[in-house]
């Protein structure tokens, strides 16, 4: 998901990338073209003029989403537009910067199925390129908005969401338990994901986090009308950009009074359109 909802660019990444030792205290927004850039990058933002924000990333950024379409999905796929922003302090020096902007942001929460409006504070960072570049961290690459549903013995799974990072894929998935009696949910069990050029990806379980959604991780049991919305990490090489569609098997659950537990696939993840 955006870094932006999920606040996941954390102020010490940036700053090793950039190279910059960390200071004590946000420093005042110095005058500058580091300002300026970083500036230009938030106005390109407000205006939804990605194209214009995509140029002014530093090189390693724009060979990460590797295109204009790409990075533009990473907003349009949580419809999120900054609708305001507000330089509050800086850190770093002249050989490179890292900037903090309040921002106000509307979006659609994909995990709570609702339009949101929020305000937080984003890292950026500027360095030089022959020219100062922005640097915007914790982004997937590549993202879009799915909606599509399978019911199996009552178990409503819905998936929400896909984003591609650097080796994993993220899939925003919504259990909810339409029956009349308690359904267990393990799909760190033997859940798997696999794409039309002949990929497997198996579901990826670390001690992060932000990786590992932990009630799907040590298995979710829902009550009747109870339902929960997670996030599933798929673990991949790097891939290559261009046309893939996947399907996704999620399993096991085991309702309470079944003889045997169940799986819940999809032949397709096809992209959607955001409610309205």
């Amino acid at each position: 998901m955006n870094a932006r909802i999920l606040g996941l660019a954390s102020l010490a990444l940036s700053v090793a990338l950039l190279g910059a030792a960390p200071q004590p205290n946000r420093a005042p927004v110095p005058a500058g073209p580091q300002t300026q850039a970083v500036t230009a990058y938030l106005n390109a933002l407000k205006r939804d003029d990605y194209a214009s924000a995509f140029a002014l990333l530093a090189a390693k950024d724009r060979a990460y989403f590797r295109n204009v379409q790409n990075y533009a999905s990473t907003y349009t796929a949580d419809a999120l537009h900054l609708r305001s922003f507000t330089l509050v302090g800086a850190r770093g020096d002249e050989r490179g910067r890292v900037f903090f902007a309040r921002e106000s942001l509307g979006f659609y929460n994909h995990l709570k199925n609702e339009r949101f409006k929020g305000d937080l504070v984003v890292p950026l960072g500027a360095i030089d390129e022959r020219g100062w570049k922005v640097r915007d961290l914790g982004h997937p690459w590549k993202a879009y908005p799915a909606d599509v549903t399978q019911n199996v013995d009552d178990l409503r799974v819905q998936i929400r969401k896909v984003s591609y990072f650097e080796r994993r894929i993220e899939v925003i998935v919504n259990f909810a338990n339409l029956g009349s009696s308690f359904v267990s949910v393990l799909p760190y069990g033997k859940s798997v994901l696999r794409d039309d050029r002949g990929g497997i990806y198996r579901i990826l379980a670390t001690k992060d986090p932000v990786l590992t959604d932990r009630p799907l991780f040590i298995g979710l049991r829902l009550a009747p009308s109870a339902q929960y919305t997670g996030a599933l990490q798929f673990e991949t090489p790097v891939l290559a950009d261009g046309p893939r569609s996947f399907s996704l098997t999620v399993a096991p659950f085991l309702r309470d009074g079944s003889d045997a537990p169940g799986e819940v696939l999809f032949r397709a993840i096809p992209p959607s359109t955001i409610p309205r």
